[in-house]
């Protein structure tokens, strides 16, 4: 498994090259804007600019990720990615908002045609390719490298597809003379955006409010069947994650007459099993208290 910056410079390459790839896209989508006059491409513009600064800020966010911990900040530096993603799911709801006023607006009252040629159907089938491989790209890599950012950002482009689909499916009703297709396949497209917003949000705040990534229970359990009666109980179980790992800390009871050489040996091979029990975690730190079993007083 890759070391969390091997990890972080890898998805700082793949994010350069999305980076890149984005501003070309906002300025075909610019252009297919400027000739159609829609709403819908409007809001699929909207979308790609929201991916180029939810790109930037992702680049900026990573490579302060990067940082080793400091007497400032003894856990690393990884909620800077979180706290990044709170500003993007923000734009991401308002645009939303706004832009599905502007479409529900001109439902009701309408006032503005739609510019359809061949070239505008010839630069969406061209956008649909090009997602489809910017998103499969991202996804392969993953799989490859288990860069965790990489299997969020490619879940977010495979929406672009569809949305792209959504796209060419309006042109085509609408050059049937359903003039509202328009509005509403923006409005849908505003929903699209909002759901990523609020989805982001709520993985996000997931991460800033240090909800716990492990059952507690769970844990208990596979140290008792383990180890008991080494381990006479595990209590003061903790998880949280900043992002890109887990912290986890609880503490051992076990026979106050064991010699600290042998607490100390038990609380490495307990770490050890945890970390192969929950393989598929990256565990920035276990740590394990080791505390003398008091046996209640009677009266």
């Amino acid at each position: 498994m890759l070391s969390i910056t091997e990890q972080m410079s890898k998805a700082q390459i793949i994010i350069a090259c999305t980076l890149t790839m984005n501003a070309i896209l906002i300025m075909i989508k610019g252009f297919l804007f400027i000739i159609t006059s829609s709403l819908a491409i409007l809001a699929y513009l909207t979308d790609s600019l929201i991916d180029l600064i939810n790109d930037s800020v992702a680049y900026y966010a990573t490579r302060k990720a990067m940082k080793p911990p400091d007497a400032d900040h003894p856990y690393g530096h990884g909620k800077y990615e979180a706290f990044a993603r709170v500003f993007i799911s923000i734009l991401l709801i308002f645009t939303a908002l706004e832009i599905g006023f502007e479409s529900v607006k001109s439902y009701l009252f309408g006032g503005y045609e739609v510019k359809i040629s061949t070239q505008v159907y010839i630069i969406t089938l061209i956008l649909f390719f090009v997602y489809l491989g910017i998103a499969f790209t991202e996804y392969i890599i993953y799989k490859k490298t288990n860069i965790k950012i990489l299997e969020a950002s490619a879940w977010h482009y495979i929406t672009d597809p569809l949305t792209t689909l959504l796209v060419i499916g309006m042109l085509i009703i609408y050059e049937k003379g359903i003039y509202m297709v328009d509005s509403i396949a923006a409005i849908l497209i505003c929903i699209l955006i909002g759901y990523g917003g609020f989805r982001v949000l709520k993985e996000t705040l997931f991460v800033l409010t240090d909800s716990v990534v492990i059952d507690p229970e769970i844990i208990k359990r596979i140290v008792l069947e383990n180890f008991y009666p080494r381990v006479l109980d595990c209590h003061a179980i903790r998880t949280r994650s900043d992002g890109f790992g887990v912290y986890l800390e609880c503490h051992l009871l076990v026979d106050p007459q064991i010699s600290i050489r042998r607490a100390h040996q038990l609380a490495h091979e307990v770490e050890e099993l945890l970390r192969k029990r929950f393989v598929n975690l990256r565990f920035h730190s276990i740590i394990i208290h080791v505390e003398p079993h008091e046996e209640p007083h009677s009266d």
